[in-house]
């Protein structure tokens, strides 16, 4: 059996009670500083909150390696929830700075479609498109990555528009890894991208690919795992079904293999 925490490089739970916290690591790690956020939400995510960006408001940590994962195998999971001004380009996540600094990034664009784009030499880059079209006010659970043994990059999500599963894992080749670029490291605000407006929380980062149970397990039939995934203990959590969020208790959090 392996752990879930197997692999774990940091994870930002996004339960902080005031505006003025950043996004503080669940591991005593990495704090992502906060920038003109407001109080996170607990109307729309009970017990457990969520973090909410729009405009100008983001998470920026300034440039360091370790989210410079280079050529190895990687992959980041999360929920957003509540996305708002549909028809936009909407940055989620990144590293990734102007031409000649690319190295990663996930976005909403135009279309309202999710996409993860990896570039290995800073200039070029390869894009895959990881959701079908999404409608506001749905939480959505992703997972995307880097493969450097296939040389790919790929990702999943759980649509609730679509069918209300799972989406089928999507990759495309890549085979060059990830620029070591000099740029921060962002949530909600990204060059070349609009800002962020949605609700933002369970962001975790692997030094490997979290297998599809391990997947499912983390999306939990849409109510989520929060950090420990494997104390036993009675935990609040939450998630979306729909266009409904919902309050529930979790009894084991436990291991997957």
């Amino acid at each position: 059996m392996k752990s879930i925490l197997s692999g774990l490089l940091d994870y930002w739970p996004c339960h902080e009670l005031a505006a003025a916290d950043g996004m503080v690591s669940a591991l005593g790690k990495y704090t992502i500083p906060s920038a003109n956020t407001p109080p996170p939400s607990a109307a729309a995510a009970r017990p457990y909150r969520a973090r909410s960006m729009s405009g100008t408001q983001n998470f920026t940590l300034a440039d360091d390696p370790f989210f410079d994962p280079g050529d190895t195998d990687f992959c980041f999971c999360g929920w957003i929830g509540n996305v708002n001004t549909l028809g936009t380009d909407k940055a989620i996540f990144s590293k990734s700075g102007g031409a000649g600094q690319f190295g990663y990034a996930l976005y909403f664009d135009a279309g309202d479609v999710m996409r993860w784009v990896v570039s290995g030499n800073g200039a070029a880059f390869t894009t895959l498109g990881i959701t079908g079209v999404i409608n506001q006010n749905i939480w959505i659970f992703f997972m995307v990555y880097h493969d450097s043994v296939n040389n790919l990059i790929g990702g999943r999500s759980f649509n609730p528009n679509i069918g209300g599963s799972f989406l089928d894992p999507v990759s495309t080749a890549h085979a060059t890894g990830v620029f070591p670029n000099t740029a921060n490291f962002a949530v909600g605000v990204t060059p070349g991208h609009g800002n962020a407006d949605f609700l933002f929380c369970e962001f975790g980062y692997w030094n490997r690919i979290l297998n599809d149970r391990e997947v499912t397990y983390l999306y939990n039939y849409g109510r989520g795992r929060t950090y420990p995934f494997w104390d036993r203990r009675f935990v609040g959590s939450y998630r979306g079904h729909g266009n409904t969020i919902t309050k529930h208790r979790n009894r084991v959090l436990g291991v997957s293999g």
